[in-house]
């Protein structure tokens, strides 16, 4: 998953694998233990040195780590839930909707309104996905989007969103059912996408999609900068 939304840049040291990229979105800006010993003071140290709030992704069977974290004061944030289904038939896609290596018309643009990316958040989130090499997805007026990410016979979906006047028309089941048939065209036979576990509009919609639960983390963010 890390390599499907990839950090700008990426150091490995202290048992960790930190991410930063401008602080923009939690999954690239944030640290996961890859060792059991893990020095959970190098965290707090390599994103104060950027100017960022530590932010740690904690996975199932990393309760030591989790402990040692919360004696240093940082506090869950975002529980999110690891969704999966298998692609056993080919979904439907859209008519309405755009898919494309490139950014199709009007990508960033769609959405865009309060409390969307503004300009900065949006040229970051283009590095991001240029680096991993993304499928993009717009329904026409912008009204939704998201991309893809293939390896194999694995695609991950993120980014999907959907513009505030736009939502419960069926416009988001548009494009990730475009976004799954252009994945399997291409060999994907199982599909995977993040969700904030409070974020039940959308957990409604990707159940409804076929996605079930595999697994689930959170972050834990320090009280201080």
């Amino acid at each position: 998953m890390a390599r499907d939304w990839p950090a700008l840049e990426v150091v490995e040291r202290s048992g960790w694998r930190l991410g930063y990229s401008h602080g923009v979105t939690k999954r690239a800006n944030s640290a996961v233990a890859v060792d059991a010993d893990a020095d959970p003071d190098e965290p707090g140290r390599f994103y104060r040195e950027r100017g960022l709030r530590p932010v740690v992704q904690v996975w199932p069977g990393q309760e030591e780590i989790d402990a040692l974290l919360a004696e240093r004061g940082y506090r869950v944030m975002a529980p999110c839930l690891v969704l999966v289904r298998a692609l056993e038939q080919r979904p439907k896609p859209s008519a309405e909707v755009v898919v494309d290596r490139v950014p199709p018309a009007g990508w960033a643009e769609a959405v865009r309104g309060p409390g969307g990316p503004g300009p900065h958040e949006a040229a970051v989130e283009a590095q991001i996905m240029a680096r991993r090499g993304m499928v993009h997805a717009v329904h026409a007026q912008g009204r939704a989007r998201g991309c893809a990410a293939l390896t194999g016979d694995l695609v991950g979906v993120y980014g999907m969103a959907t513009r505030a006047d736009s939502r419960r028309r069926g416009c988001a089941t548009r494009v990730l059912d475009s976004l799954l048939a252009w994945a399997y065209d291409r060999g994907a036979r199982r599909a995977y996408l993040l969700v904030v576990a409070d974020n039940t509009a959308a957990r409604t919609l990707y159940e409804r999609a076929g996605f079930t639960e595999a697994s689930r983390y959170h972050y834990r963010v320090a009280d201080t900068g």
